[in-house]
């Protein structure tokens, strides 16, 4: 995203999937996180999977899982309050339309990613930055593509 900055859209959808028991409130509070929150957010849901678990989470209410969020929140840096917003109605239907935006360009397991519109196949998810960086510069230099958006 850095090398790239004013060449390159990155979009991130999410697709909570339902045998992850709250992954959809956690899709939500990235909702209310905007452009300014939400990588530290993720990267902060990835660091804490094991306490997002459903097996660490099962017997937990909503609000004790709000309160486990928010600390993993500000413990990342990100101010308190976003993820009491978070469940306002607002950054439900934008969760559930990112989830639906999902199904329609048909996502069914994560993570998936697509280039112009186009499904990587299944090893774009294990590249790393290098190799992602290496595919992407090939197609700004390339004279018949001059933009280009990645959905994740």
């Amino acid at each position: 995203m850095h090398e790239l900055d004013d060449q390159l859209l990155i979009t991130l959808h999410l697709f909570p999937l339902p045998y992850h028991y709250h992954a959809f409130q956690v899709a939500q509070a990235a909702q209310a996180m905007g452009q300014h929150h939400v990588w530290t957010w993720m990267e902060a849901v990835f660091q804490n999977q094991d306490a997002l678990s459903n097996e660490a989470t099962t017997n937990m209410t909503f609000p004790q899982l709000q309160l486990l969020m928010n600390s993993i929140a500000v413990n990342s840096g990100i101010p308190s309050g976003i993820i009491e917003e978070s469940t306002a109605r607002g950054y439900d239907l934008k969760a559930r339309a990112s989830w639906k935006y999902g199904c329609y360009r048909s996502v069914f397991g994560t993570p998936t990613f697509h280039v112009n519109g186009i499904v990587m196949n299944d090893e774009a998810a294990s590249w790393n930055a290098a190799t992602w960086l290496s595919f992407l510069n090939g197609l700004v230099h390339d004279e018949t593509t001059s933009q280009f958006q990645v959905l994740y």
